[in-house]
């Protein structure tokens, strides 16, 4: 299932080179984000998308104590944290190759 024109996620884009497997509108700890799963260059992976205006106040370890909390993180996944676009926050994980 893939959702789009998700109220304040308008303007996530996929990378051309990244298939959208599933995306869907979820809220953690409430904060309003999306959940995807990919793939991209041989590997499957998950992402859970915040606003960054509404994670202004958290640093990287709570992000990730974010995600872990949400139950979508396998407990010995590794998690990473980027804020490579300018309106939202990535924290990937589920990483299978």
């Amino acid at each position: 299932m893939i959702e789009k024109d998700i109220d304040g996620f308008e303007g996530l884009s996929i990378d051309a080179d990244t298939r959208l497997l599933f995306r869907r509108k979820i809220v953690c700890k409430g904060l309003p984000g999306v959940h995807e799963k990919w793939s991209w260059d041989g590997i499957l992976g998950e992402s859970l998308i915040f606003r960054l205006a509404d994670t202004a106040d958290l640093d990287d370890a709570a992000l990730e104590a974010l995600a872990r909390q949400s139950g979508h993180v396998k407990a010995r996944s590794s998690v990473t944290v980027s804020r490579k676009h300018s309106d939202y926050v990535f924290v990937n994980f589920n990483f299978v190759s």
